[in-house]
């Protein structure tokens, strides 16, 4: 029998963003915008990958963070480093990009 904690959604979420940006640098695929064959094949076997691992809230919250960042004309393959602080069930969180740049989401 496990114990094991199960981590907030948020923390879920972020370190999925994490992975995502791991693998496509690692393999030198930039997460463009145009969904070029590669970078989409990339998001299909990520995501899949991620769907075993994290619950339904944690994806949303993850998918959410990502249209964020291209609302604000980013990819993931864009960010440099993610900040995050807690208080409880309260989240800040601030994503640093590659260009010096930054943007900030809160999450109650």
């Amino acid at each position: 029998m496990s114990h094991t904690k199960k981590k907030h959604p948020v923390i879920s979420a972020i370190s999925g963003i994490q992975t995502i940006k791991d693998v496509a640098d690692a393999a030198g695929i930039v997460l463009d915008k145009n969904l070029s064959p590669i970078s989409l094949s990339l998001w299909v076997n990520l995501t899949g990958g991620l769907y075993e691992s994290m619950d339904g809230e944690a994806m949303g919250i993850m998918f959410a963070l990502i249209i964020d960042i291209a609302h604000k004309g980013f990819t993931v393959t864009d960010i440099k480093t993610i900040q995050i602080n807690q208080a409880g069930n309260n989240f800040n969180l601030k994503f640093f990009f590659k260009d010096d740049s930054d943007c900030t989401a809160t999450f109650h």
